[in-house]
Protein backbone atom coordinates (compact mmCIF):
# COMPACT_ATOMS: atom_id res chain seq x y z
CA UNK A 1 0.00 0.00 0.00
CA UNK A 2 2.73 2.29 0.77
CA UNK A 3 4.37 1.60 -3.10
CA UNK A 4 0.82 3.03 -4.17
CA UNK A 5 0.97 5.91 -2.32
CA UNK A 6 4.07 6.77 -3.17
CA UNK A 7 3.90 5.99 -7.14
CA UNK A 8 0.29 8.62 -6.93
CA UNK A 9 1.91 11.00 -4.44
CA UNK A 10 -0.52 10.64 -1.67
CA UNK A 11 -0.45 9.51 1.54
CA UNK A 12 -1.05 5.83 2.34
CA UNK A 13 -3.74 5.87 4.62
CA UNK A 14 -5.41 8.00 2.08
CA UNK A 15 -5.00 4.66 -0.31
CA UNK A 16 -6.09 2.69 2.73
CA UNK A 17 -9.41 4.85 3.08
CA UNK A 18 -10.09 4.94 -0.86
CA UNK A 19 -9.82 1.40 -1.38
CA UNK A 20 -11.51 0.10 1.57
CA UNK A 21 -14.79 2.38 0.43
CA UNK A 22 -15.02 5.02 2.72
CA UNK A 23 -17.95 6.79 2.36
CA UNK A 24 -17.06 10.08 4.48
CA UNK A 25 -13.99 10.51 2.35
CA UNK A 26 -13.64 13.24 0.24
CA UNK A 27 -11.50 13.33 -2.36
CA UNK A 28 -10.83 15.07 -5.80
CA UNK A 29 -11.67 12.90 -8.87
CA UNK A 30 -8.15 13.26 -10.36
CA UNK A 31 -6.84 12.09 -7.21
CA UNK A 32 -8.95 9.19 -7.20
CA UNK A 33 -8.35 8.24 -10.77
CA UNK A 34 -4.35 8.49 -9.62
CA UNK A 35 -4.18 6.49 -6.96
CA UNK A 36 -6.41 3.47 -8.98
CA UNK A 37 -3.76 4.35 -12.03
CA UNK A 38 -1.05 2.92 -9.47
CA UNK A 39 -3.20 0.12 -8.27
CA UNK A 40 -3.30 -1.32 -11.33
CA UNK A 41 -0.24 -0.29 -12.77
CA UNK A 42 1.97 -1.68 -9.59
CA UNK A 43 -0.56 -4.94 -9.12
CA UNK A 44 -1.41 -4.09 -5.70
CA UNK A 45 -3.87 -6.95 -4.17
CA UNK A 46 -5.20 -6.58 -0.37
CA UNK A 47 -3.38 -9.10 1.74
CA UNK A 48 -5.76 -11.44 3.85
CA UNK A 49 -2.88 -12.05 6.50
CA UNK A 50 -1.26 -8.43 6.73
CA UNK A 51 -4.89 -7.07 7.54
CA UNK A 52 -5.34 -10.04 10.06
CA UNK A 53 -2.45 -8.75 11.47
CA UNK A 54 -3.32 -5.34 11.46
CA UNK A 55 -7.09 -5.62 13.23
CA UNK A 56 -6.42 -8.58 15.27
CA UNK A 57 -9.16 -10.63 13.22
CA UNK A 58 -8.97 -13.54 10.86
CA UNK A 59 -12.78 -13.02 9.14
CA UNK A 60 -12.31 -16.71 9.39
CA UNK A 61 -15.63 -19.35 10.37
CA UNK A 62 -14.35 -22.90 11.93
CA UNK A 63 -16.45 -25.97 11.81
CA UNK A 64 -16.72 -28.81 14.01
CA UNK A 65 -18.28 -31.80 12.37
CA UNK A 66 -18.54 -34.77 14.02
CA UNK A 67 -17.45 -38.25 12.62
CA UNK A 68 -19.73 -41.30 13.85
CA UNK A 69 -16.83 -42.92 16.23
CA UNK A 70 -16.51 -42.57 19.53
CA UNK A 71 -13.40 -40.58 19.71
CA UNK A 72 -10.79 -38.89 17.28
CA UNK A 73 -8.75 -42.09 16.49
CA UNK A 74 -11.24 -44.28 15.60
CA UNK A 75 -11.40 -46.00 12.26
CA UNK A 76 -13.46 -48.02 10.28
CA UNK A 77 -12.66 -51.97 10.04
CA UNK A 78 -11.41 -51.31 6.26
CA UNK A 79 -9.17 -48.57 7.10
CA UNK A 80 -5.83 -49.96 6.64
CA UNK A 81 -3.33 -49.38 9.22
CA UNK A 82 -0.07 -47.83 8.54
CA UNK A 83 3.03 -49.11 10.65
CA UNK A 84 0.98 -52.59 12.23
CA UNK A 85 3.11 -55.46 10.71
CA UNK A 86 0.12 -58.46 10.29
CA UNK A 87 0.02 -61.33 11.90
CA UNK A 88 1.52 -64.31 10.18
CA UNK A 89 -0.61 -66.91 8.44
CA UNK A 90 0.53 -70.33 8.64
CA UNK A 91 -0.35 -73.69 6.07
Amino acid sequence: MKDVAAAAGVDASLVSRLLSGDESLSVRPETEQRVMDAVQRLGYRRNPAARALKTARTMALGLIIPTSGTSSTSRSPSAPRIGRPRPATCC
